[in-house]
């Protein structure tokens, strides 16, 4: 019936339709979008999308949930992503937790960036495991 090639593509296709807050745009309030958001304005609220982009004139202030997170602008608040890609124009103040991160030479990051997984304050305390004579 379907090819492996066509249902590839079809996986690789956007979730939902393309979102674009314009450059002379400002939300203020939460934004929610099943498929693709590019940012190229500002929003003041929390973000939940399958792909977020953030354009290099582009800030947001407030938590992403995503699939997919691009930025290149300014980004002030925690990234829960499955991958995130920093780039060089970008500014993030807030911890990223991710499965793949990929930095570009000259992003500034302020935060802490960890593996998607319990953070350390809900995992409890280390304990100190020592092996029996061998």
């Amino acid at each position: 019936m379907f090819s492996k090639s066509a249902r590839r593509e079809a996986a690789a296709r956007p979730v939902g339709a393309l979102s674009v807050v314009a450059a002379e745009a400002r939300i203020t309030g939460d934004v929610a979008s099943p498929g693709e958001l590019h940012v190229d304005g500002h929003v003041e609220g929390n973000i939940r999308c399958h792909t977020l982009v953030v354009g290099e004139a582009g800030t947001v202030c407030g938590d992403v949930v995503a699939e997919v997170a691009t930025v290149h602008g300014t980004l002030t608040g925690r990234i829960d992503a499955e991958s995130v890609s920093i780039a060089r124009t970008a500014k993030v103040t807030g911890d990223i937790r991710h499965s793949i991160l990929s930095v570009e030479a000259g992003a500034r990051i302020d935060g802490r960036c960890c593996v998607n997984g319990p953070p350390a304050e809900e995992q409890g305390p280390l304990r100190l495991a020592v092996a029996g004579p061998n």
